[in-house]
């Protein structure tokens, strides 16, 4: 499993975003991003369960783990990870507000890691409101 740095102040459960002269690599396999639909793929993060508790990873496409798959998306820039497994849900098909249904290991994560879940709205894009 490739680890990755963090900034100081950033989730460490979060992979740092790549710098352009270092290629994404998977958490799985560490294969490096060749192309540009690699690049999409392995830019997207995956909160996964692990040992201990959940993290987030990059998967190309042939390490994608199973599902469920619940896509959790910021509604002012519209990122977000794809929560897998456990830390996804079942929902009604209302995706107006789908953090009250998710399980309370990942609704914990997700506040420990600063995303306000009334939304949901992103750690970043609640700091770039607050500075406003």
């Amino acid at each position: 499993m490739t680890t990755f740095p963090t900034r100081p102040g950033r989730d460490p459960g979060r992979p740092a975003p790549h710098r352009p002269d270092e290629p994404l690599r998977c958490s799985s396999c560490a294969r490096a991003a060749t192309n540009p639909v690699e690049r999409a793929e392995l830019a997207t993060d995956w909160l996964v369960t692990t040992d201990t508790g959940p993290q987030r990873r990059r998967f190309c496409r042939d390490c994608v783990p199973a599902g469920p798959i619940t896509d959790l998306t910021c509604i002012r820039c519209g990122d977000g990870p794809l929560l897998v497994g456990d830390l996804a849900h079942e929902h009604d098909g209302d995706t107006t507000d789908i953090t009250g249904d998710l399980p309370g290991t990942t609704r914990g994560w997700l506040t420990g890691a600063g995303w306000q879940l009334t939304g949901p709205i992103c750690p970043d894009c609640i700091h770039e409101l607050r500075r406003r």
